[in-house]
Order: structure tokens, then sequence, then C-alpha cells
């Protein structure tokens, strides 16, 4: 099976395969019935690329992530997503949080939208907490909407 879908740049889709492609549209198609959510289709074939092709072509994981920064949160909730839970569940169990002192740094690599570092303030945690990723709009996202969470955020 080769790389599918017209208007998609083959560079692009290296990985997809009519079955991933398939796999990602029917899981758009129950998240816009049950959130009554419609992406446009530069976001479905964003969130498409996102979830099924592992592309390490940083160019390409910039452009998708930045395309779909403003509904991200939103579908990792539709999945379900419960990872910085997990994450913070096994930091409390290394260094409870709550009992960090202020001058204490964490960094979250890959902040994306932020919901890691959320969990984390959520939990007790005063001390410094820094900000990175690879997506310019994530991180616009960060400073926009989560102004609180985060010291400092960068690209």
């Amino acid at each position: 099976m080769g790389a599918i879908k017209k208007g998609i740049n083959d560079s692009e889709t290296d990985h997809l395969t009519e079955d991933k492609v398939a796999f990602a549209d029917i899981l758009l198609s129950v998240y816009a019935q049950k959130c009554k959510k419609y992406l446009t289709e530069k976001e479905r074939r964003a969130v498409t690329r996102i979830f099924s092709d592992f592309s390490p072509e940083k160019k390409t994981v910039i452009k998708n992530y930045d395309i779909i920064s403003n509904i991200y949160d939103d579908f990792l909730n539709f999945l379900g997503y419960q990872t910085p839970e997990k994450i913070v569940q096994a930091l409390n169990r290394l260094i409870p949080l709550k009992e960090c002192m202020e001058d204490i740094t964490l960094l979250d690599a890959g902040s994306g939208t932020g919901r890691l570092g959320k969990s984390i303030r959520i939990a007790g945690f005063k001390g410094r907490l820094m900000g990175v990723d690879i997506s310019p709009k994530s991180i616009q996202y960060l400073q926009q909407y989560r102004t609180s969470i985060y010291d400092d955020v960068r690209v």
C-alpha cells in the first residue's frame, strides 16, 4: 500500500497507508458526530498525519501541529488522553510536587498546548515551570489561554 489522498504532497505522506488513513477518517467522523465539531479539510489532513504518519521531517511536524493547535486539546479529550495525569502521578511518587521548593525548575519539553503543565500546577507545584515546543502556534496558544501555568515558554 502506498501513499494516498489526492492533493497531499508526496513528501508529507511517505508513511501514510490506506489502512491508516481509513482509521483516521473513521476517528474524525466519530469525533464530528459526538462533539458536533467539524474540522476543515486542512485540519483533517493535519490530524491524519499527526496520528498516523510518523514522519521525521521537522517542517512537516511543525506545520501539522500549527494547523491543529486550536483544536488539539479538544481532540485529545475526545480520545480520552490521560498521559499528563499519569506523568503527574509518577512525578508525585518521585518528588511530591506540593512539597517542592519554589527554587526548583521543571522543563516540559514538547509542552504543546500545556496539558502537562496544567496538571503539574493542579497537583500543587509552586516552582518554576518552563515549556518548550517546536510548534509556534502551540506556544501562542499557551501564551493566550494558559498564561498562569508556565513561567516561560519558547519555541
